[in-house]
């Protein structure tokens, strides 16, 4: 279990957020990606504990065939003493999953207020420092959307091959079935998902799990990861995680197909631009703000996979920078890696982030 967890009852349900580290030190919240789970950046997280940060991480929202629904998400890790850790996302976990919304910038943004409120120290009001938000994937649209409305609670941004200004979908994203899905049955969107993500679509393949409700166990957990398509030995096995949701949870389907039609994966240019006529002092759209906001004059840290395929980090790179009118406001990193860079090389991440935000090493 990732510590701090706790349930939060909000207007659209009960979610779960993790926040731990020290009360005094710098505060950072971390926003992970569409079909990633949080885990792959614990990591990271748990190195910003050690720097001395205060964490808060939470998951995003899923629909789901019930109004609210209780699953036990799961996350595996592989070190040598074969230890396992849990997260609960909005409609996975221990996280309720809420119906009839869209899966737009507007509900994760408020979703990150209802993460600040619900915490037992001051994230903002008077006499706050602000926090830095890391936002990896989906997580960064996020993170730009939620800085373009509240600048003067965030001071730091990091955005970890983030999707929000794409050029285009990832290959396999813009199907004509995922873009007018009331036309198509429900299993064979489902299917069309599980081929997408190179998953095991055939229905029953991995129920087999130990417990009747089909919960998270270490043997449910083996079960998954030792039966999909490609078994992984790296530190937080992604596509196990991938397959046990496919199989075993009604809501993670829902939220792949309503992040596709709606979410902030594109066409979020409206939002980036605010954030980055704030972060270059623009007076034709910044006058109104408060003279606190922490954003101004400021930075953002990018970084990207050279391997990456699906966030093309040229194109993202060149967009900002015209946005930015110029580079003085933006630091690009490269590192090794496809788009799963910031659990594969998290500790070339941690020294970049560590630089930028200036923490202790």
């Amino acid at each position: 279990m990732l510590p701090g967890a706790r349930d939060v009852a909000t207007p659209h349900g009960t979610m779960r957020v993790y926040e731990w580290g020290s009360e005094d030190g710098p505060k950072v919240i971390l926003i992970h990606g569409d079909t990633t789970p949080a885990p792959v950046l614990g990591p990271i997280a748990n190195d910003l504990v050690r720097k001395g940060c205060r964490v808060l991480m939470f998951g995003k929202l899923s629909k789901n065939q019930a109004a609210y629904s209780r699953i036990q998400a799961v996350c595996l890790i592989q070190p040598a003493d074969r230890t396992f850790s849990l997260v609960d996302l909005w409609g996975r976990g221990y996280s309720d999953a809420p119906l009839h919304v869209r899966f737009d910038s507007r509900l994760y943004v408020t979703q990150v207020l209802d993460a600040l409120a619900s915490s037992s120290i001051p994230w903002t009001g008077i006499g706050s420092n602000g926090f830095a938000i890391i936002g990896y994937s989906l997580g960064g649209s996020i993170a730009m959307s939620f800085a373009a409305y509240f600048p003067n609670l965030v001071n730091s941004l990091i955005l970890l091959a983030p999707g929000g200004i794409l050029r285009k979908m990832p290959s396999g994203y813009d199907s004509f079935a995922f873009r007018h899905q009331r036309f198509y049955r429900w299993r064979y969107l489902r299917n069309l998902t599980g081929k997408l993500l190179d998953l095991d679509i055939a229905v029953g393949v991995h129920m087999n799990y130990s417990e009747p409700d089909r919960s998270l166990s270490a043997q449910n957990v083996t079960t998954a990861a030792t039966s999909c398509k490609h078994p992984q030995k790296s530190a937080v096995d992604i596509l196990a995680i991938t397959q046990w949701q496919f199989d075993c949870h009604q809501g993670f389907v829902h939220s792949f197909l309503s992040n596709v039609q709606y979410g902030p994966i594109m066409n979020q240019q409206t939002d980036w631009h605010k954030v980055c006529e704030i972060l270059r002092c623009d007076s034709s759209s910044t006058a109104a703000l408060p003279n606190g906001s922490k954003l101004r004059g400021g930075r953002i840290l990018t970084i990207f996979g050279k391997e990456d395929t699906i966030v093309v980090g040229n194109e993202v790179e060149q967009d900002l920078v015209r946005m930015l009118g110029g580079d003085e406001h933006l630091r690009v990193v490269w590192v090794p890696g496809s788009h799963s860079f910031p659990e594969a090389n998290s500790h070339l991440v941690m020294e970049h982030i560590t630089r930028f935000l200036d923490l202790k090493t």
